[in-house]
């Protein structure tokens, strides 16, 4: 029974040394603000790549749609084809779909866009059912990028391009600098455990010759 009470006496921070006391105070206190750090530049990371992603993304896709309005009027799919196959340069698109706008006999009927040309880096993806926007629309969720483009000629929107890029390059960025933060962590530690140790001797020797 004393054997087993032994590890709880171990455990029970009053009955520490004021020399292990400091030692811990320093440890904690430094690894809170080191992991306080690193959230928020994990978090301003992230905020950081969306931000530019989107922003490579809304060029892209403007770019792309006003190569291919003569595609879409002309409903040429070898010319719309080309123009999507300058993603296959971008690792990070799964997706690309150009459609054409269709006219509806009648007004109140709105009709979806038609399909017309794809590129797709998996057969695993396929292209969604969209409607027409009035303007570029950009959404990141959890694991993929998605942008919905009119192609407009002459102030008037013949088509729509979608692309879809994987968000896993991103989060890969985020993983390596974390990883990469592991090292600074354990050192950070070391050093506070050897400045806590040097501190406590000078502070707690005082103290033990106060109490004699």
């Amino acid at each position: 029974e004393h054997d087993n009470d032994q590890p709880k006496r171990l455990l029970r921070l009053h009955n520490w040394s004021i020399s292990s006391k400091l030692i811990l105070l320093s440890l904690a206190t430094s690894l809170i603000g080191l992991l306080a750090a690193i959230t928020a530049i994990a978090a301003y990371d992230q905020y950081s790549l969306r931000s530019v992603l989107r922003e490579e993304f809304s060029v892209l896709a403007n770019v792309i749609a006003n190569r291919s309005s003569a595609a879409v009027v002309f409903e040429d799919e070898t010319l719309a084809q080309n123009n999507l196959s300058a993603l296959q340069y971008r690792g990070s698109v799964t997706l690309g779909c150009i459609y054409r706008t269709t006219n509806s006999d009648s007004v109140d009927k709105i009709r979806a866009p038609v399909l017309l040309a794809n590129f797709r880096s998996t057969g695993e993806h396929q292209c969604p059912d969209v409607q027409t926007p009035a303007q570029q629309e950009i959404s990141i969720g959890q694991r993929y990028l998605e942008v919905l483009q009119p192609i407009v000629l002459d102030d008037a929107t013949v088509g729509v391009l979608y692309l879809q890029a994987s968000l896993d390059e991103t989060y890969s960025r985020l993983q390596h600098k974390l990883l990469i933060m592991i090292p600074v962590v354990i050192a950070a530690a070391a050093i506070a455990v050897l400045i806590g140790t040097l501190l406590s001797r000078h502070i707690s020797h005082p103290l033990k010759m106060l109490g004699k």
